[in-house]
């Protein structure tokens, strides 16, 4: 990170008010912003509870996986024991192993 990079910025207390920041100073364990705010150098969490991302795709691809991730939880949770049989639970077990090792051949930065 170095002066001048720009940071998408998304407040913690509101959906509204994000945008692009830029980096106006890189010191040893914090970035002060074109907001004035200061967001950690490796975290990029800011005070009031803040985040910035490395870009708006980032933070839209983060949103778009923790929706995905509650509909699969969801999901998960609405089936009863009189909805599915046996069968069933062998197959999303059967898948969910597959996708497990396929998972974990791909690095994921988080």
């Amino acid at each position: 990170m170095k002066v001048g990079d720009k940071l998408w910025f998304v407040p913690g207390y509101r959906k509204a008010g994000a945008g692009y920041v830029t980096v106006e100073k890189v010191g040893r364990l914090y970035l002060t912003l074109s907001n004035r705010l200061r967001a950690d150098k490796h975290t990029l969490y800011t005070d009031y509870s803040s985040r910035c991302y490395l870009s708006k795709e980032e933070h839209d691809n983060e949103v778009a996986f923790r929706v995905a991730l509650s509909a699969f939880r969801q999901r998960v949770s609405d089936l009863s024991e009189h909805s599915t049989d046996m069968a069933c639970l062998k197959a999303a077990n059967e898948a969910l192993d597959a996708f497990g090792k396929a998972i974990s051949s791909v690095k994921v930065d988080r």
